[in-house]
């Protein structure tokens, strides 16, 4: 099925030009292709083709997923499937980032704008540094990863960030990006209807994509998100208070 979805506009969302949206479903597109067509066929070649052979070389079958890994790196099948997966990976943040550098200025003071009147705030603590493991990669091989930034203070890394888990989704996660808190809030409703939170952590919450559904279904309650990186947590704040939710369900 050909996915049509979009990712509902809100105020610090990159406006893309014809060109930059040909890519970024294109993109889309391609990782559909890879995950409804190349996955499933990762079954049937380890069963024919993989185990026999690890088991033909080792005398013995494959006991637990590095003996798995072990055999499938070999396999020419899989190689062309890690290979488009990791090309996919690479596009989608990129066409993305053309966007995001084109725009850059105008959504920063956007953003600030909007947060300037909420009462949510913003903590930091006085020389907190990223832990390395967080730093050391290029997280889903978002360039920089999670702690990176253009200029001082500005939302680049989670406007890419918001762009880049829709299009990495394949627009399975809603048009606000916020399935899997909203799945949290559902569960919540059908089979806890008397759970009245005071406090809610939401622990590693990037954007707020997750924190937002929370806030929404517990309106008294005192809400938190917590990130390891302080780009990404800046970010947040500027697009939560920006009203992302609110806006992208007024469209709707």
């Amino acid at each position: 099925m050909l996915n049509t979805f979009q990712q509902a506009p809100h105020p610090v969302l990159p406006v893309a030009t014809h060109d930059e949206a040909s890519r970024q479903e294109f993109v889309k597109s391609f990782k559909g292709f890879i995950q409804s067509t190349l996955l499933p066929g990762l079954t049937p070649v380890y069963n024919t083709r993989v185990s026999r052979a690890f088991e033909r070389e080792n005398g013995r079958p494959p006991q637990d997923r590095r003996d798995i890994r072990s055999g499938m790196v070999k396999d020419l099948y899989f190689q062309h499937y890690a290979a488009m997966n990791r090309i996919a990976q690479e596009l989608l943040w990129e066409s993305v980032a053309i966007s995001i550098d084109r725009q850059l200025p105008e959504l920063d003071a956007r953003a600030r704008e909007l947060s300037a009147s909420s009462k949510a705030k913003l903590e930091i603590p006085e020389g907190f540094v990223p832990p390395r493991y967080v730093t050391a990669l290029d997280i889903h091989c978002m360039p920089g990863g999670y702690c990176s930034e253009v200029a001082a203070q500005d939302i680049s890394v989670g406007a890419l960030y918001d762009r880049g888990v829709y299009l990495y989704s394949m627009g399975y996660t809603g048009p606000d990006n916020d399935d899997l808190g909203r799945s949290v809030c559902n569960y919540l409703k059908r089979n806890m209807p008397g759970f009245s939170p005071r406090r809610i952590l939401d622990m590693g919450c990037t954007v707020g994509h997750s924190t937002l559904p929370y806030k929404e279904l517990f309106p008294d309650a005192e809400a938190w998100g917590i990130e390891k990186s302080f780009y990404v947590i800046g970010a947040a704040f500027m697009l939560i208070t920006a009203g992302l939710a609110v806006a992208a369900r007024r469209v709707r």
